[in-house]
């Protein structure tokens, strides 16, 4: 017996918020506090994130989430989030969430976002590349170099919090544009 449509989304789904909460725990520094028989997380050194193919060789991916429809309150969830996210009166500007999805959806191979506007400025950037690439390496120096350039805590999260989601965004839009193209 194989996996239903609406399962298969689910899983593209829950895959997807595990990305960003990941992220929002790597950038934010929060440690995990779970007990029972899992094993403590031990960082052994420095990993280096996995190859990125050329951009000619991303697969096609809709630039839509349409396909979570399947899944009607999620896809409703998801699009109350994306809109708080990404269009709510934030402390950082439309552009520079904009730049921060750009960077976030060229280091999840998803060429459906393209940047909008002048590019963030450095101390931006690498931060987003760093959250998006390699988030186990995420220090508290990383929030400080931005807190340097006058970002506050309240506009750090909200950095934090574009890059974590577009991170996620572009795995869901992969992950169903993938099942979609499997049923055509």
């Amino acid at each position: 017996m194989g996996l239903t449509r609406e399962s298969i989304a689910l899983v593209i789904g829950l895959v997807a918020m595990f990305n960003y909460l990941t992220r929002v725990a790597d950038g934010t520094g929060i440690e995990a506090d779970y007990g029972g028989e899992l094993p403590q997380f031990v960082y052994r050194g420095v990993t280096e994130p996995a190859a990125r193919p050329d951009p000619s060789q991303w697969p096609a991916v809709d630039s839509s989430i349409e396909l979570l429809s399947l899944l009607p309150n999620a896809h409703g969830a998801w699009l109350r989030w994306r809109d708080y996210v990404l269009h709510s009166s934030a402390p950082i500007s439309t552009a520079t969430r904009s730049q921060l999805r750009a960077i976030a959806a060229r280091n999840a191979c998803d060429a459906a976002v393209a940047p909008d506007g002048p590019a963030a400025d450095a101390a931006l950037t690498h931060f987003a590349e760093k959250l998006s690439l390699t988030p186990w390496l995420m220090a508290a120096s990383d929030a400080d170099v931005l807190r340097a350039t006058g970002l506050d805590d309240r506009s750090i999260l909200h950095v934090i919090s574009v890059v974590a989601y577009q991170s996620a965004e572009s795995r869901l839009r992969i992950g169903l544009s993938a099942l979609a193209r499997s049923e055509g």
